[in-house]
């Protein structure tokens, strides 16, 4: 039967305590931000990238399960599980609330993806940072 919403976020939590016994050896130099979130070599929140990667291999495990033998589902639960909390401890590193705030509950075609490079940044952005648009 099909759990609840709650369950979920709990579990979440669990999976993150678990986490924190990565902390070992590293060093947060960034406020706000736990030791098992950071680089051991420099102490810095991991990059989109970083989290993106940890995210696929845990669903590229699941993917292979799935596609294989798993006497239960526990197997690609524990990887979808792991990989959740890869993207919540991205936005937990990288959004401020007042990021969240501004961007959940719409539609991710209110926020495009501009392609073009440099010379698209040159025409959408001053030199000073501020968008023209």
């Amino acid at each position: 039967m099909p759990t609840t919403r709650q369950a979920v976020y709990d579990a979440l939590t669990r999976e993150d305590d678990y986490a924190k016994a990565w902390s070992k050896g590293k060093q947060s130099k960034v406020e706000g931000v736990e030791d098992h979130m950071v680089s051991r070599k420099h102490g810095h929140p991991f990059s989109m990238a970083d989290w993106f990667d940890f995210h696929d291999l845990y669903i590229d495990e699941a993917r292979y399960g799935y596609a294989n033998y798993v006497p239960d589902e526990k197997p690609l639960l524990i990887r979808a599980l792991k990989a959740a909390s890869m993207l919540i401890a991205y936005l937990q590193t990288n959004a401020t609330e007042a990021d969240l705030q501004a961007i959940a509950g719409k539609s991710r075609t209110e926020f495009p993806v501009n392609t073009g490079g440099l010379k698209q940044f040159k025409q959408k952005s001053t030199w000073e940072g501020e968008d023209k648009v």
